[in-house]
């Protein structure tokens, strides 16, 4: 959902555009065709005044983003050019959830659910940032004006107009001039300019003609702000000499904004950004500590985890279900619960973010307590010490893990997402035709041997013995997180193993026990760098390029070996490069 073509952008911001028209003609009475006024309940008056949004600030062709060299493995802090370089302008349209957050953030309204239900395409992950539909449909457009009728059904306008433009109740040009320009500045994160100015004026105007009442008139020209591209769009003018600047004081705010806390800028940031305070290490520093400790920024962080660690393949449970028709799939929402429990105990407590991976401690349902056959489950929710309790502790012991080789427990499955997750390295597709269903577990044959085989077999081992053997400790987990020391076929399941990180391939690191693979991987300098590119493509909203190189280098001098994910976001929201945007002449 981004892309930095001039070309694109216009066509997004025409086709936006002709949807505010198409809103500003129906508030006048004139062709509504499927747009439901806010609050009128569809009613489709006819008449004859014109309302045209003047088109939006020009941008500035770039070479496409898609073109940019693919950031490589073993090689994603290179840095030759001595500093880093700006990435170009983004395009990126709001996520289902990130207009929902701006909706409450700015109205107190919840339209979660309907957002992800209405928006075609709605939610983009860390897997697929480069295959985004990037197009506005009619369909967008109509899911657009939906939901800001829905916002605007919801709102107390009186409280809106008390905000900004107090002791107004009548269409007097201070009265518009004050709500648009008040209101304004928070939608659409900056500033209102002289045509969008105009144009709302016209929302009012029409309004008025069609005997609404002020406040009536003031929901339609919030609808009409919600269908803006400044608002639907994270939009950042490139325009320049074709060298890198600064970021402008509103454009970092709203940069910020969504990559702290996947919303819009609060009244805090946004005085700051008039003030000219989001330039300097100082003044920037102080805003990233205190959104760091805000909830939004804990909340944001959670929806990172699920994204990583793609939690939400448990949300169905359908493929489970069906190899084990007694399990209760209500555990699945309990094990993605428990993963984000570890989590927001290592954001609270702000430790190292690697610690995830050996944590000796567990916060669990006492439906999963039973279900992992842990001591004296109690009612609620409970804490474990893991320390002295059996085969568990640490992330991939978990429920939630154990299940990424499925019902079956396939090496591949889990030692792929380990290997592109957690180590960061890529692995070639397999030669077209051939079989990769996983091999089902028999009398005689465990998963484990038939890995076993895959890793000793000349043509596939080169490539299966670097990502399946890590993930050997897994073995005894069932895909329902249950712990066995034999399959169902009374096949014994070796627990040893050996990880090879993708930035040294040549070397072996061997472990005995789960605990011994875990710990390989909370004090290994690459997962923690991993960690930090995963971080830096959350924030960024978009994948890593070659590029970038310098400024995940320069993130990484700033992180000690115990970096927190606090820690990662103030490192990279700190390079020079987070703030800078590289412009292109006319």
């Amino acid at each position: 959902m981004r892309t930095s073509s001039k070309k694109f952008r216009g066509r997004v911001q025409g086709a936006l555009a002709a949807g505010m028209v198409s809103f500003l003609l129906c508030v006048a009475g004139v062709a509504c065709t499927g747009v439901s006024k806010p609050g009128s309940g569809g009613d489709d008056d006819r008449g004859e005044e014109d309302g045209e949004v003047p088109p939006p600030n020009d941008t500035k062709d770039l070479p496409p983003f898609e073109e940019l060299p693919q950031i490589e493995v073993g090689e994603e802090f290179k840095c030759d050019r001595g500093r880093a370089s700006a990435a170009p302008g983004q395009a990126r349209r709001l996520t289902a959830d990130e207009l929902a957050n701006a909706a409450r953030d700015l109205f107190a309204v919840d339209i979660r659910d309907a957002a992800r239900k209405t928006i075609p395409d709605a939610q983009p992950t860390l897997r697929d940032f480069n295959n985004q539909s990037l197009g506005i449909s009619q369909q967008h457009i109509m899911a657009f004006e939906k939901l800001a009728n829905d916002i605007v059904a919801a709102v107390n306008v009186g409280d809106l107009i008390g905000r900004h433009a107090a002791s107004c109740s009548s269409f007097t040009n201070d009265c518009q001039t004050k709500f648009i320009n008040g209101m304004g500045v928070q939608i659409l994160r900056g500033p209102v300019i002289d045509a969008e100015r105009l144009a709302f004026e016209k929302v009012y105007t029409a309004a008025k003609s069609k005997s609404y009442s002020f406040a009536e008139a003031t929901k339609f020209v919030v609808a009409a702000m919600l269908q803006s591209p400044r608002f639907l769009y994270r939009l950042e003018n490139e325009t320049g000499d074709g060298g890198e600047v600064q970021l402008p004081p509103y454009a970092m705010a709203s940069r910020l904004s969504f990559a702290l806390w996947q919303s819009t800028p609060d009244e805090d940031l946004l005085a700051a950004a008039e003030a000219n305070k989001l330039s300097s290490d100082a003044d920037l520093g102080a805003q990233v500590r205190r959104m760091l400790e805000d909830p939004r920024a804990k909340t944001s962080a959670v929806t990172f985890l699920d994204d990583w660690m793609d939690l939400h393949r448990l949300d169905d449970g359908e493929e489970l279900k069906t190899h084990n028709p007694n399990f209760n799939v209500a555990l699945l929402k309990d094990m993605q619960d428990e993963t984000r429990a570890l989590f927001t105990r290592l954001l609270e407590q702000k430790l190292p973010l690697t610690s995830m991976f050996n944590t000796q401690t567990t916060t669990v349902s006492k439906r999963l307590a039973e279900h992992y056959q842990l001591p004296n489950p109690k009612d609620g929710v409970q804490e474990y010490d893991l320390t002295d309790v059996g085969p568990r502790g640490g992330l991939l012991t978990q429920g939630s893990m154990a299940s990424l080789g499925g019902a079956e427990g396939s090496t591949v499955r889990a030692g792929l997402h380990i290997m592109h997750e957690v180590l960061c390295g890529e692995m070639a597709s397999p030669p077209p035709g051939l079989n990769v269903t996983p091999t089902p577990a028999k009398p005689g044959e465990s998963v484990r041997v038939s890995s076993e085989t895959r890793t000793s077999n000349p043509s596939c081992g080169g490539c299966h013995q670097q990502f399946e053997p890590l993930v050997w400790g897994m073995v005894r987990y069932r895909g329902t997180g249950e712990y066995r020391d034999q399959d169902a076929h009374g096949n014994a399941l070796p627990e040893d193993g050996w990880i090879i990180f993708p930035d040294n391939p040549e070397e072996k690191h061997s472990y005995e026990t789960p605990a011994e693979m875990m710990s390989l991987l909370a004090d290994s300098t690459r997962v923690r760098d991993c960690a930090l590119l995963k971080t830096a493509q959350y924030l960024q909203a978009r994948s890593l390029r070659e590029s970038d190189g310098c400024y995940l280098n320069v993130a990484r001098e700033r992180l000690s070996p115990e970096a927190s994910y606090q820690d990662m976001v103030q490192a990279l929201a700190l390079s020079p490069e987070f703030r800078r945007i590289r412009t292109v002449a006319p």
